[in-house]
């Protein structure tokens, strides 16, 4: 059972590429900016190799586990236990040694919470275009399903608000959180947490409550998550702090209430924080040491094979390179759809004359043979098209159906497409390609 406590409540519950036509939407991104390409450096930083002299001067900050007094004095550490935080030699990433965190629901508070967390510096803000990089392995004999979420990445902005950006686990998927207003959250089922070996996750982030932020997120060398616009809160606005990074495990239900499962427990390594100057390359490199893991014994996870992170650094990227909104009444296009985008749906009907419509996914390669739609949001619909051209809603030819988007429910949405190398969502999968959007009236 879950020992009675007292405790404080952490936090409210929580474009398009250019106009099209000046009245048809407005977009939260201007000039986006891309992904850094790796510079010429002496030695090229790969997945498997070294960070070099020259790739190091961007970044600000790293933490691989190997001295005698892990995070040091440059983050605050918010454990209640002994336990909270350890260092241990199995799992290995790389080195010698590993970090690892571990949560009971039967913990103390930490800074008002059920937490094992370290909490870094809150940056300056004119220093709020960022990279972070972090290898984690959850262990399925510590990590079993549970239906309420828990804290694993944050960057946290103060004032009582839930944290703008967050990575999550929840049902034994990953989620990610992004509320540009407190009020407001978008959340992104990234897919099943990958256990029993290790995950690298890169984030690209540029804090930025207007329409110049970015956050990119690339999982094991792939980008998963690619969105522009508003990326934190308004500071005036809402009275809060720069976003601030909080890495480990926080689960809010453990304050005052017990869940389907009891602990949770995550390895961590090759912790880097960098500035806007770095690359993908760097902060994917390993460090100087060589991935094993040792033969387990009683007190550790059990038996695993440590998967090698990706040897390329050069992020995979979908076929599907586009969305294209598509009017079945005239059975023309109307637009290619950005991530961030607001489409007018009373401009809509005045130039294409009706409300029906439906969205296309653009592909670049003969292998992919159907898609897979994922809708969430405003409206959800999952559906394959397992012919070209692949359309969430269906076609025949060039006559596009429109089901019930007669039109559209406004509000926001989150569409995600998986290619297919046979059909019916059969084969081998492909990367995905995920937008969010919304209709206003």
């Amino acid at each position: 059972m879950k020992n009675s406590k007292m405790y404080l409540s952490t936090g409210k519950t929580m474009l398009l590429q250019g106009l099209l036509f000046a009245t048809l939407f407005s977009c939260q991104k201007e000039g986006l900016e891309t992904q850094h390409s790796p510079e010429s450096f002496e030695e090229v930083p790969t997945a498997t190799g070294t960070i070099s002299a020259a790739a190091t001067a961007n970044i600000i900050y790293e933490e691989n586990f190997e001295g005698s007094n892990p995070f040091g004095t440059y983050v605050s550490k918010q454990f209640a236990t002994s336990y909270g935080f350890t260092t241990v030699s199995t799992p290995l990433f790389d080195g010698k040694k590993v970090g690892r965190f571990e949560l009971r629901d039967t913990d103390p508070l930490s800074h008002s919470g059920t937490r094992a967390e370290v909490s870094f510096p809150t940056p300056s803000v004119s220093d709020l275009h960022r990279w972070y990089s972090f290898a984690e392995y959850f262990p399925s004999a510590q990590w079993k399903t549970d239906d309420a979420d828990e804290v694993l990445a944050q960057w946290h902005q103060g004032g009582g608000y839930s944290p703008s950006i967050s990575l999550r686990g929840k049902n034994d998927h990953l989620w990610l959180y992004v509320k540009p207003t407190p009020s407001t959250t978008e959340k992104i089922d990234l897919g099943a947490i990958p256990k029993d070996k290790w995950n690298q996750f890169v984030f690209h982030i540029k804090h930025s409550s207007g329409s110049d932020g970015i956050i990119e997120l690339y999982i094991n060398g792939n980008r998963v998550y690619n969105r522009t616009g508003v990326s934190m809160y308004d500071l005036a606005k809402y009275g809060a702090t720069a976003p601030k990074l909080k890495l480990g495990i926080y689960k809010s239900d453990w304050n005052s209430k017990t869940t389907k499962s009891n602990i949770r427990v995550v390895y961590v390594d090759n912790v880097r924080l960098g500035n806007s100057k770095a690359t993908y390359a760097e902060m994917a490199a390993k460090g100087s040491g060589t991935a094993t893991t040792p033969p387990p014994t009683s007190t550790t996870p059990p038996p695993t094979t440590t998967t090698p992170p990706p040897t390329s650094t050069t992020p995979t990227i979908s076929p599907i390179t586009s969305f294209t909104l598509v009017s079945a009444h005239t059975e023309k296009d109307v637009m290619t759809i950005s991530n961030g985008a607001s489409i007018s749906l009373a401009t809509i009907k005045k130039l294409t004359g009706a409300h029906k419509l439906n969205i296309r996914a653009n592909t670049n390669s003969s292998t992919v043979k159907s898609v897979k739609f994922e809708l969430s949001g405003a409206q959800s619909r999952v559906y394959t098209d397992k012919e070209a051209h692949f359309a969430l809603y269906d076609n025949s030819g060039s006559n596009y159906y429109y089901g019930d988007w007669n039109p559209p429910a406004t509000g926001s949405y989150t569409l995600k497409a998986t290619p297919y190398t046979t059909a019916d969502a059969s084969g081998t999968a492909g990367v995905s390609n995920s937008i969010i959007f919304s209709f206003v009236n």
